[in-house]
């Protein structure tokens, strides 16, 4: 009886730990999809809303966030100097800038891509969820690279 009683105790301990990890391993949190350049007077923040449960639709959504004292930003189509890559090499332009926001020295928006390129080919697998976000030409940064992998 005194054996039975350990063993449900240490399986409930331990199916809680493996709850526990399993939550904190996959609960990924704004701070964890953010990627961030400080170049040429230029703060470009870009977050991967995806994961966060925060896009509806078939597309693959950034939250782009572009800060400087220096520059007017407001000159930069960021929907057109961005591409997308996925883990297969897959590459697809951005669909467009929308929820636009501030003006001159701070400005926001979503930039939303297609989950598949012109031909269909999906730009995440299930296996692997690597992205590849290029953004040229923003002030004298030839190109800012923002990587994210949430592979299982």
């Amino acid at each position: 009886m005194h054996t039975i009683k350990h063993s449900r105790l240490l399986g409930a301990l331990l199916l809680s730990v493996l709850l526990v990890s399993a939550t904190s391993a996959w609960a990924l949190t704004k701070r964890d999809l953010r990627r961030q350049d400080s170049r040429s007077a230029v703060t470009v923040s870009v977050t991967y809303l995806n994961p966060l449960g925060k896009v509806q639709g078939n597309t693959l959504d950034f939250e782009v966030r572009l800060e400087t004292h220096s520059v007017d930003l407001d000159g930069f189509k960021v929907e057109e100097l961005a591409v997308l890559e996925g883990s297969s090499g897959v590459k697809a332009k951005a669909l467009g800038w929308f929820e636009p926001g501030g003006g001159g020295h701070h400005r926001f928006g979503i930039l939303r891509f297609p989950k598949n390129d012109k031909k269909g080919n999906p730009l995440l697998s299930l296996e692997e969820q690597k992205l590849e976000l290029r953004i040229r030409g923003i002030a004298e940064a030839a190109e800012r690279v923002f990587k994210w992998d949430i592979s299982h």
